[in-house]
C-alpha cells in the first residue's frame, strides 16, 4: 500500500501542531490541499528552523524518520514532495543536517535531486496515439 501526499501532510501535523490550523485554512480556502504550495509556504521554514536550532532534538529525529518512511512507502507524488518540494528548498546548512540523519535510500537519491535545484525541467511530452479508423465498404 502506497502512501499519498495527504497522509504525509497529516503526519507532519504530529511534529508541527501549528500546521493543523493552516491545513484547515488551506482546505477551506481552496477545497483541497495544494501540496507543493503548502509545503513550500508552511513546512520548509519550520524544517529549516528545526534543523539549524535543534539538530539533535527528538522532533528532528521524528521528522527524519517520517521523511524516510514516506520516501520508502510513498507514491510517486509523495516521493517528489519529500525530495523536490521539501528537501530541495532548504538552505545548504539545513540540508546537510537532514542528509546526515535520513536513511540510506533517501540519502542516495537526494544527492542527485539536489543537483537539479534551480534548473528548469521540461515535462515529458505525451506521445501521439495513432488513430485507427474502420472503413465501411458498400457491399450490396
Amino acid at each position: 500500500r502506497s502512501v499519498d501526499p495527504l497522509f504525509f501532510v497529516n503526519r507532519l501535523v504530529n511534529i508541527f501542531p501549528e500546521l493543523k490550523d493552516e491545513l484547515n485554512e488551506e482546505k477551506i480556502m481552496y477545497g483541497q490541499v495544494r501540496y507543493i504550495t503548502f509545503i513550500k509556504a508552511h513546512v520548509v521554514a519550520r524544517c529549516q528552523d528545526l534543523a539549524t536550532r535543534y539538530p539533535d532534538s527528538d522532533p528532528m529525529k521524528k521528522l527524519c524518520a517520517l521523511l524516510d518512511d514516506m520516501y520508502k512507502n510513498g507514491d510517486l507524488d509523495t516521493r517528489s514532495i519529500v525530495t523536490m518540494g521539501l528537501l530541495n528548498n532548504l538552505d545548504d546548512g539545513a540540508f546537510k543536517v537532514f542528509q546526515e540523519r535520513v536513511g540510506d535510500d533517501l540519502r542516495k537519491d537526494i544527492k542527485f535531486t539536489r543537483k537539479l535545484k534551480g534548473k528548469k525541467i521540461k515535462p515529458e511530452r505525451k506521445k501521439k496515439k495513432k488513430k485507427v479508423v474502420a472503413k465501411l465498404t458498400d457491399r450490396r
